[in-house]
């Protein structure tokens, strides 16, 4: 199978890998059909790793992956990408996100999504509602985070939220903002298609951050009360 496989940095390489993956009793074997990019690719793209996991030998990027099961038919499956060993204290108080023994997509030393074949443990795979094209499916982790930190930050109906940064995570704080029924919701940003995007998502006003002191930006626009919530 082809699978994109990073070096060091800035050396990404697209090679051909076997295909003979072993496949344990719990996981099954995913076609891949589309895998995002996200900030921490770009981080071991350009650095050769990403915080403290240097990249030590060649590996398969990515982790915001998509695809097809054989045994589902046509049914399109989003990828939870850190595998929980399932056992720990962690894991069986719920907190599996705190799993010392974590398995994470496309961070050193473990290889990610971008290759033709994956192999899933099930309970890791999230099917995606019919019509859902794979390069939205891809955002299930990306939006998954959005939803939890709006959940932590306790958004209400009639809240006002700023999000300073409207990068993908911001775009989906906005749109998860509406959703739980925030009255307004500011974006800033220093690039003008991300500020254009979150008009388009819902935001009520967006300023561009290198323009515009952010703050006295918010007061203006909330006549001198502020925000309820802020990210």
């Amino acid at each position: 199978m082809k699978a994109a496989v990073l070096y060091g940095p800035r050396d990404l390489r697209v090679e051909e890998r076997s295909d003979s993956i072993r496949l344990s009793e719990h996981a099954v074997m995913l076609r891949v059909a589309a895998v995002g990019i996200c900030g921490s690719d770009l981080h071991c793209y350009a650095q050769g790793g990403i915080g403290t996991h240097p990249l030590e030998a060649p590996m398969i990027v990515g982790h915001e992956a998509c695809g097809w099961i054989d045994e589902a038919g046509d049914s399109l499956f989003a990828v939870e990408p850190g595998f929980a060993c399932g056992q720990c204290r962690e894991c069986l108080s719920w907190r599996y996100n705190l799993c010392r023994d974590m398995i994470f997509l496309g961070t050193p030393p473990h290889d990610g999504a971008m290759r033709e074949k994956l192999a899933v443990p099930r309970r890791f795979l999230h099917r995606a509602p019919e019509g859902v094209p794979p390069w939205a499916a891809t955002l299930a982790e990306p939006m998954a985070v959005a939803c939890h930190a709006a959940t932590l930050a306790n958004i209400d109906a009639g809240d006002r939220v700023a999000i300073l940064g409207g990068a993908t995570i911001g775009l989906l704080l906005a749109v998860v903002a509406r959703t739980r029924g925030a009255s307004e919701v500011f974006v800033t940003d220093i690039v003008e298609s991300r500020l254009q995007k979150a008009l388009s998502l819902g935001a009520t006003a967006v300023a561009n951050a290198a323009e515009t002191d952010a703050r006295e930006w918010l007061l203006d626009h909330t006549h001198g009360d502020g925000c309820d919530v802020v990210f």
